[in-house]
């Protein structure tokens, strides 16, 4: 009887606290928020004014990467979709 009365109390504050931690409980800080967009693109060794074009217009660079056996640089653009 008494073992019955101790798992049913033990059964019931586990029921109570599982109701009060869904209350309590920080969600996520992006929950219900659609995740960024990006459009990208990439240039084969662009210029200065290449460069400075792409900025004006919101590119930012994400990263630069050298043909193998070739002199030449891929520079690869994002900016978030409006």
């Amino acid at each position: 009887m008494k073992r019955s009365l101790s798992l049913a109390l033990l059964f019931v504050l586990g029921c109570a606290t599982g109701g009060v931690a869904s209350q309590v409980m920080i969600p996520p800080a992006r929950a219900g928020i659609a995740p960024q967009r990006w459009e990208h693109f990439c240039m084969e060794n662009p210029s200065a004014e290449g460069l400075n074009k792409a900025g004006s217009e919101g590119w930012e660079l994400v990263t630069v990467t050298s043909h193998p056996n070739v002199a030449d640089y891929m520079f690869c653009f994002k900016r978030p979709v409006i």
